[in-house]
């Protein structure tokens, strides 16, 4: 395991800073992701299995006016956050003391909207039969989504003396995951496949391949981030 804890280092390394600092600790070790990276990674697969928990299907609508504009606000506090937080470590100045809760707080939401967008174009990329359904049509699914999210940042904050395994585990999965789910929606795009599957065993090698792919691109930019020394 601790074999894997190195690597898992070492490959999200292509993918964040892993500052110490801005990073969540368990058991005395950072996580391999900062809090925000962390975060925006967890809360795409928040979003993903959360759709999919709340019965949305095969639905490849996107969300209307309202919904949008939530997650854009949420996507507007992230890039405030990454903002104010850059601005403190390279100036010293900032509009507000930045902090590990912020920076996962923010990250959760952005993660949030990048998967309740990704959703409904995962499912307009594999499968034949899509309903034209919004995948979110009422507030109060979206706030579920929304309080799940601050359920596991309150989980994460609050318990600094939780086993290590027990967060290294899901900010790995998703991460590694999300950018698997990207590779393979991206392969069938440029295959010219869309909308082939009529069950979950065809679109198994596209994600396989997506995976493949995501574990070379990890190695390929953490090996050159370790190159060129920063």
């Amino acid at each position: 395991m601790a074999f894997l804890q190195r690597w898992s280092h070492f490959l999200l390394s292509g993918l964040c800073h892993q500052l110490p600092a801005h990073s969540l600790h368990y058991a005395g070790r950072p996580l391999p992701l900062c809090a925000r990276c962390a975060g925006t990674f967890m809360g795409v697969w928040i979003a993903l299995l959360g759709l999919w928990a709340l019965g949305r299907g095969h639905r490849g609508r996107y969300p209307g006016r309202g919904v949008s504009i939530v997650l854009a606000a949420l996507t507007v506090a992230w890039l405030t956050d990454g903002a104010n937080s850059f601005a403190q470590d390279l100036f010293g100045v900032a509009l507000y003391p930045p902090s590990n809760a912020a920076r996962l707080f923010t990250g959760l939401g952005f993660g949030l909207a990048m998967g309740v967008i990704l959703y409904p174009t995962w499912q307009l990329a594999f499968w034949r039969r899509v309903e034209a359904q919004k995948v979110i049509e009422q507030p109060w699914e979206l706030g579920c989504l929304l309080g799940v999210a601050a359920a596991v940042a309150a989980s994460m904050l609050s318990w600094p003396s939780a086993p290590y395994l027990l967060w290294w585990t899901p900010v790995v999965a998703s991460a590694i995951g999300t950018v698997a789910i990207l590779n393979a929606a991206l392969l069938a795009v440029t295959l010219h496949s869309e909308g082939f599957a009529e069950r979950i065993s065809q679109v198994l090698p596209h994600h396989l391949v997506g995976l493949l792919l995501a574990l070379l691109e990890t190695g390929a930019l953490a090996s050159l981030r370790l190159w060129l020394g920063f």
